[in-house]
């Protein structure tokens, strides 16, 4: 037998539980909390990446290409400009 070895993403899915309404209300209310907990997850997620962006412009090559790296996922791949 295969060992399945899953992905962060379906990990954190199967923590949360699902999402995506279906419908029916009791269950829509446990679909909405879990989204509820998905979006904060996300947020807290973000903000981490944005301290890193911080580093962009350091002196220190390590942290400026990893503050680089953050920039510009957050300006390419989510559209978060800078404030």
């Amino acid at each position: 037998m295969e060992d399945k070895k899953l992905t962060l993403h379906e990990v954190v899915a199967k923590i949360i539980g699902p999402i995506y309404p279906v419908g029916e209300t009791n269950e829509d209310n446990r679909r909405l909390a879990n989204l509820k907990v998905m979006t904060r997850l996300t947020n807290n997620l973000v903000e981490d990446i944005k301290e890193v962006s911080d580093e962009k412009n350091s002196y220190m090559w390590s942290l400026k290409e990893a503050g680089r790296f953050a920039h510009d996922f957050l300006a390419n791949e989510l559209g978060i400009k800078e404030q």
